[in-house]
């Protein structure tokens, strides 16, 4: 399901169109409270465990359809989300493979029906927005309510009872939970573990790190939002920064660039950030715009073949713009890397092609319920599900391209505390940045 996009999306294929006046009453709606447990298969540790739900109407009619947004999580000894699968026939597939036996609380949440959690925004959705497409006017959607945030019959868990009497070794376990796909991938950890003791434990120990030395050469360069700004504050104060690298940059991003380097001027251009999350504009969704501004980073001076991007185009391209559009940037991403971009540099247009060694991250869990206002219109379309899908593409055609994949969504999907910190805990996209120390532990081991 990592990779596999199309089957994040085939329930909803023929429905992820904008649609306006849409009644909330609608008769096919799933109603949370009326759905119900159709199996319960609760196995051992280190064996795969199954529950299936039927969705029903609020006539208790039992649907035979799919698009329902169901939101599951298990926390207890270990703290993890499992895989939901939808079936297209109304049932979904509850997945999960516990590895510490004792009492877990199930959580299951339905977010959207009928497909709202997948739907696209409508063309003008940018456009209508400021100059990064965000901050649309609250009444922009009409009357659209779609978000349902109900637990399943309305209770807020679900006590799971996990003996210890397994039969499979972890190492089995691990073997069937890796991603079945076409083609290889070069990932820096399969990114699949839980969290016990407030620690990130991977199902698969991370034995032996490829090694990349850099003994103080090359650049190290972070390109993202202010996720990324948050890594990049973590590793530059640790020896990824200080010992390994010659030294560590950053761009910070939105749709569009806020701080980066421009090769053309030579300098670091830092924008007053207030003023530039305010601009706007009359223009639409700009693939090229991003390219050229990705572009200042990828040819920097300094990017010799020591160098290194770790780049993630995430929450800000879900919220704002449209799957297609999300389609043609990260298919940009990777022609620009295998073919290079034409420049001006120092008066002079010509050829630059990308060196270095281009690392992406996948876009982080987002942790919607927690929003103070729940039917903001211009938050409307970040949503976990359309989070997935996108994630999925981007990781799907990164592997695809042969390029190194640091994915970092299972570990925070699964962080039992979520988002937010003391002083915002309504914040539902940012992480503390201990979330990530076990990807900079990696990325240390693998350029050390």
């Amino acid at each position: 399901m990592r990779r596999d996009w199309k089957q994040v999306l085939r329930p909803c294929r023929e429905n992820l169109t904008w649609r306006e006046n849409v009644p909330s009453n609608n008769p096919l709606s799933t109603d949370p409270e009326l759905s119900y447990i159709t199996l319960w298969d609760i196995r051992p540790v280190n064996q795969f465990s199954r529950i299936v739900i039927q969705s029903q109407t609020r006539n208790g009619m039992k649907k035979l359809i799919g698009g329902d947004a169901w939101r599951v999580h298990l926390t207890g000894p270990a703290s993890f989300a499992p895989t939901v699968i939808d079936n297209e026939d109304g049932t979904y597939d509850i997945l999960f493979v516990p590895m510490e036996p004792g009492k877990y609380r199930l959580e299951v949440m339905l977010d959207y029906t009928l497909c709202d959690g997948l739907r696209d925004p409508p063309s003008d959705w940018f456009i209508k927005g400021n100059a990064q497409g965000k901050d649309q006017a609250q009444g922009t959607l009409g009357n659209d309510r779609p978000y349902i945030l109900k637990p399943l019959w309305g209770v807020p868990g679900i006590d799971v009872i996990v003996q210890s009497q397994g039969t499979r070794r972890p190492r089995d376990v691990t073997l069937q939970t890796l991603p079945k796909c076409n083609s290889s991938c070069e990932l820096l950890w399969d990114g699949l573990g839980r969290w016990v003791n407030n620690s990130w434990t991977p199902y698969k120990p991370v034995l032996h790190v490829a090694k990349w030395p850099r003994r103080k050469k090359g650049l190290f360069w972070v390109y993202g939002d202010s996720m990324a700004m948050g890594f990049f504050n973590s590793i530059r104060k640790r020896r990824l920064c200080k010992e390994l690298f010659h030294r560590c940059g950053y761009s910070y991003s939105w749709v569009y660039q806020m701080n980066n380097y421009n090769v053309t001027l030579q300098e670091f251009v830092k924008k007053p950030l207030q003023k530039a999350k305010k601009e706007t504009d009359d223009l639409d969704f700009s693939v090229e715009r991003i390219l050229n501004e990705l572009s200042q980073v990828l040819f920097h001076p300094e990017m010799d073949s020591n160098g290194v991007v770790l780049l993630n185009l995430g929450l800000h391209y879900v919220e704002n713009t449209n799957f297609t559009n999300y389609q043609r940037l990260i298919t940009g991403v990777i022609d620009v890397l295998k073919n290079g971009k034409t420049m001006e540099v120092n008066g002079k247009t010509e050829r630059r092609r990308f060196e270095g060694m281009l690392i992406w991250k996948t876009t982080t869990a987002i942790n919607r319920q927690k929003y103070t206002h729940n039917h903001l219109d211009s938050r409307r379309f970040l949503t976990c599900q359309r989070v997935q899908a996108f994630n999925a593409f981007a990781m799907d055609a990164m592997c695809s391209a042969g390029v190194h994949v640091l994915d970092v969504y299972p570990l925070t999907d699964s962080f039992p505390e979520g988002t937010g910190r003391s002083d915002s805990p309504n914040d539902p996209v940012h992480y503390r940045p201990s979330v990530f120390s076990s990807g900079e532990d990696l990325l240390e081991q693998y350029f050390s």
